[in-house]
């Protein structure tokens, strides 16, 4: 099943279409760094596990399985306790980048950020 049909099967038929024009850039899109660097798409932890460093552990776990010497991942502006975690593994900000459509999906600015195996 594509994520069109899963977009208006959670959200109805129209919220699942506007839904998918909305995000259809965000799950087509090119990535723009090296074969070096790893990119880390999504972190999601369950509500009632949260604030408990699973998130940060799965991290660093993940990291420490691959030869990746770089990571970049973003995170949207308003997510504050997920960029805490991030900044506690040693993720940095190197880049924010304002929100196509942001209004409508809730935040202002992705985030990026980038760590370094030292």
């Amino acid at each position: 099943m594509n994520y069109y049909v899963s977009l208006k099967k959670h959200f109805g038929f129209l919220k699942g279409v506007i839904s998918t024009f909305v995000l259809k850039e965000e799950f087509e899109k090119q990535l723009e760094y090296p074969v070096t660097t790893g990119y880390i798409e999504f972190v999601a932890v369950r509500k009632k596990y949260r604030r408990q460093g699973i998130a940060a552990t799965m991290l660093q776990e993940s990291m420490l399985l691959t030869n990746y010497q770089d990571f970049v991942l973003d995170v949207t502006d308003i997510n504050d306790n997920a960029i805490q975690c991030y900044m506690r593994i040693g993720f940095e900000e190197f880049k924010r980048i304002p929100e196509k459509h942001g209004k409508q999906k809730g935040f202002n600015e992705r985030i990026f950020m980038w760590y370094c195996r030292r």
